[in-house]
């Protein structure tokens, strides 16, 4: 019988890599693997894709599903949407703009800011909080943790704020955008394409495998505007070795001016997203950059705020601290997020607000699929925050480019429970009589010998017949001492 939950995993197992250590079973926040017969077996009706497997394998038996820098030769035309984590990889002495340059001198024609799609989603936020309804709000933009909720807090989805990601909202945008321009243009006579559209492709630099699933399976949405997702570990080198070239002088790197031509130019929406859009790239930054304009909105500015200086203006603006009406709370880490969760789903946290859930430690900084270390990312994206403008601007994206782009999920997205022990409620009940007599029997050590994660996981496949109580090396020696066995 096929497996009703089978869909696309960004996370995949290299069985010649894999030791069998378990220490990925472990360590899997959401008990979605088990080693079975010397080789890890990943559960894909629990995983979510967070990742967590591959920053632990010391053996590098778990990879990411993502394209290789190969793959952009399908398409005539290749954009990129770069994710803002991307710049907290390089020193902050190469500025914003050097870093979009370079993607352009490495085979990218358009190179687009996912930041401005977070500052679009930071205003739709906004009105949504405004109106009355279901409290806390949970943020729609880590593709884990909507799977997350999908499969362990069902209850939780009418909490997601039906938004798209900042991802699909600027890749809409530049699909658009870029069509425009090339309808503009005409290939020579000699490409052999005259007349014929040229093959765009829309391509995520990411951070972490859940991009890829949010692309190949996507969730509030029939289909993804992204066509592939580079990891930013495979664009690392050759986007530092460009940089290195490129910048030789201090001057050339903080400058970094970009070409306004749009015939010419990358970068063609001719604007650079704010610290505010960027700061999402952080723990925090979500709700840093939603509290930034719920206070500019209310024209009060609290006054144990840091100052800072607007770049262009020279304007002093105080950051927000966190005692203005818009109560939030910012989450990171799955172990740390599904403890949250079991406490709304137990009625509790009605009084705040907005929910910013980050399966990955220290944010999308601290991603799988990222090089330096988080508390570098992070350092790197501060500075960066003081070179950016502290005012989003509305006119960052062409009202015009916007109005056709979806912003808004197009469909709800439907419960996939993985702790009914079965459909039927009987079955489910006598199975869970079966788990609680055989528990008993188990050390209770979770030590994940065996395979599963702990005892109780070790217990539950008992029952559903996927292992055996011999599985356990202390119920194998018990029984060998008693008797009840026999060496082979």
């Amino acid at each position: 019988m096929d497996n009703p939950f089978s869909i696309f995993h960004s996370v995949i197992l290299d069985e010649d890599s894999c030791k069998g250590c378990t220490i990925c079973v472990t360590g899997c926040p959401v008990e979605a693997i088990r080693v079975r017969n010397g080789k890890a077996r990943i559960l894909e009706e629990r995983c979510i894709d967070c990742g967590e497997c591959i920053r632990r394998c010391p053996n590098r038996a778990k990879k990411a599903d993502t394209a290789p820098l190969a793959s952009m030769e399908g398409y005539d035309c290749k954009i990129a949407v770069v994710a803002p984590s991307f710049y907290g990889q390089f020193p902050a002495g190469y500025s914003v703009e050097n870093i979009l340059q370079a993607l352009g001198g490495i085979g990218f024609d358009y190179v687009f800011e996912a930041a401005l799609g977070a500052e679009i989603v930071t205003r739709e936020t906004l009105k949504i909080l405004k109106k009355e309804g279901i409290r806390p709000l949970i943020s729609s933009s880590c593709p884990a943790v909507l799977r997350l909720i999908q499969v362990r807090f069902p209850t939780l989805l009418e909490h997601i704020i039906p938004l798209l990601s900042p991802m699909e909202i600027v890749a809409g945008i530049s699909r658009k955008m870029v069509t425009e321009i090339l309808k503009k243009t005409e290939p020579p006579d000699d490409s052999g394409k005259k007349g014929q559209e040229p093959v765009i492709g829309v391509f995520f630099i990411s951070p972490c495998p859940a991009k890829v699933t949010a692309v190949k399976n996507p969730l509030g949405h029939k289909k993804s505007q992204v066509d592939q997702v580079i990891s930013m570990n495979d664009l690392y080198l050759p986007l530092l070795t460009r940089l290195k070239k490129s910048c030789t002088t201090e001057e050339e790197k903080q400058v970094g001016k970009i070409n306004r031509d749009e015939n010419k130019s990358c970068f063609p929406l001719g604007s650079m997203a704010s610290a505010y859009g960027i700061m999402w790239a952080s723990r925090e930054g979500e709700c840093r950059s939603l509290e930034h304009l719920f206070t500019r909105e209310k024209n009060s500015v609290n006054e144990d705020s840091p100052v800072v200086k607007e770049k262009n203006t020279g304007k002093e603006e105080k950051l927000p601290g966190k005692d203005s009406n818009l109560s939030w709370i910012s989450v990171d880490g799955i172990n740390e997020i599904t403890s949250l969760f079991e406490s709304i789903e137990d009625g509790n946290l009605q009084d705040v607000d907005f929910v910013e859930a980050e399966a990955c430690p220290s944010g999308c900084s601290g991603g799988p699929l990222t090089i330096v270390q988080s508390a570098i990312a992070k350092e790197n994206l501060r500075q960066r925050f003081a070179q950016a403008s502290r005012i989003p601007s509305d006119e960052s994206v062409p009202v015009e480019l916007k109005k056709d782009v979806p912003v808004c999920s197009e469909e709800k997205i439907h419960p996939r429970p993985i702790l009914q022990l079965d459909k039927d409620f009987s079955k489910a009940c006598k199975m869970m009589k079966e788990i609680e007599e055989i528990l008993p029997e188990l050390p209770g050590l979770d030590c994940g010998s065996c395979g599963a994660p702990n005892c109780r996981a070790l217990a539950e496949d008992i029952v559903k017949r996927k292992a055996s109580k011999e599985d356990c090396v202390f119920v194998l020696k018990k029984k060998y001492f008693d008797g009840k066995i026999s060496p082979v």
